[in-house]
């Protein structure tokens, strides 16, 4: 099998950020959420970028033949991009079976998040086999950013492919080989990956159940030129909305949407980022770069709780990813510990003292370079009127 593990499920997801028309807007550029389903089991009820589990059939050698009949050397370029960068996280070079192995996993999981997004959101990243443009893609073994392209596909026949592909992932090879399309790998840049960390209920009670909803997930950007049309599915997602960074997070502080962890870390990125210009510059400059493995550490001291990532100065030399081991406990207080150990890539969760719970607020403390060259998130938020993050 390519993607069965016995300790979490690989997935992937896709940030898609478009080019607004609102003039009003402080960045001009909104990106896509969806809201959970308050039935789902994962997240119920949160606001996350489109994506989800990949499936066998996202690493299927029938790509091969897709992505071959492009001509003009694009897939052999592609292929030797792919080698020339180096391996990537563990969900990228991990070795799977012969089978499996006919494709590369950086593009595996580009066409599972392609398959999501028009699964759950009608969103139909593709390019025609025969379109002469494709081959700008590449250059001299490597992939030059461009915007995204929405496949042109009936509308009664693409609804029909949709729920198709919903019901069964196989058939989203079908239906490319059926509309002589490939899924547009190209505009997808590698933007992060995040493992799902142990929960403390996880690592003191020792049971697996956890294990079910734990994901490696790889996060790819697309950009577009306009807001393109888009329907939630109605089943895993209930509500969809285009809005800029700084909304997002507004929303969130205000309550009106509710973000998970690594959604906020992403988004306050994105905060850095003006307008397309900048973010599609900032891609070129991470064509040969790969994305380190994020994976959140828990830990509890005398008057809180709060996660480590990579840089922290807390952060474990010996990650413990599997929960095999009692959960971290740093003596002293949140202030105290925040004062010691001043290398900060951190995120507060609880404040007992003030009997707090930030699952609504923005409490990350970042000041360390990101290893693998990407920007650290915006933490101080005093321009969208919310006091910086103090302890």
């Amino acid at each position: 099998m390519a993607t069965i593990l016995k300790h979490w499920r690989e997935a992937a997801t896709l940030i898609i950020a478009a080019k607004s028309k609102n003039i009003a807007n402080k960045y001009f550029y909104e990106i896509l959420m969806l809201k959970r389903s308050g039935k789902s089991k994962f997240m119920p009820s949160l606001s996350v970028f489109p994506g989800g589990v990949a499936e066998d059939a996202d690493f299927s050698p029938e790509w091969v033949d897709v992505f071959s009949s492009l001509g003009n050397d694009v897939w052999s370029q592609t292929l030797a991009h792919f080698a020339k960068v180096g391996k990537g996280p563990p969900m990228f070079s991990r070795q799977r079976d012969d089978h499996y192995s006919k494709i590369p996993s950086e593009v595996a999981f580009r066409i599972c998040a392609i398959r999501e997004t028009f699964e759950e959101c009608g969103i139909l990243l593709t390019r025609s086999s025969n379109d002469n443009k494709i081959n700008t893609l590449t250059e001299s073994s490597s992939i030059s950013k461009t915007y995204g392209k929405i496949g042109n596909i009936a509308i009664s026949d693409f609804e029909t492919w949709r729920e198709k592909v919903d019901k069964d992932a196989t058939q989203f090879v079908k239906m490319c080989q059926e509309f002589d399309m490939v899924p547009d790998i190209w505009s997808l840049t590698e933007w992060s990956n995040w493992l799902t960390p142990v929960s403390l209920a996880r690592r003191t009670s020792g049971t697996d159940e956890g294990s079910k909803r734990r994901y490696d997930t790889a996060f790819f950007l697309c950009l577009l030129d306009t807001v393109p049309d888009a329907m939630h599915d109605d089943k895993e997602t209930v509500h969809l909305q285009w809005s800029p960074p700084d909304e997002l997070i507004k929303s969130h502080l205000e309550s009106k949407v509710k973000l998970a962890p690594p959604q906020i870390y992403e988004i306050c990125r994105f905060l850095n980022f003006k307008d397309m210009k900048e973010l599609n510059e900032f891609c070129l400059t991470r064509i040969d770069k790969r994305v380190t493995r994020n994976f959140p550490v828990p830990a509890i001291c005398d008057d809180g709780i709060f996660v480590l990532y990579p840089g922290d100065d807390l952060y474990p030399e010996d990650l413990d990813v599997y929960g095999a081991k009692e959960p971290l406990i740093i003596q002293g207080t949140l202030r105290e510990i925040h004062q010691k150990y001043p290398h900060h890539n951190r995120y507060v969760i609880k404040d007992k003292e003030s009997h707090r719970d930030f699952i609504n607020d923005v409490k990350f403390l970042c000041n360390v370079t990101q290893g693998d060259g990407h920007v650290i998130p915006v933490t101080d938020l005093s321009f969208l009127g919310v006091p910086r993050a103090r302890f």
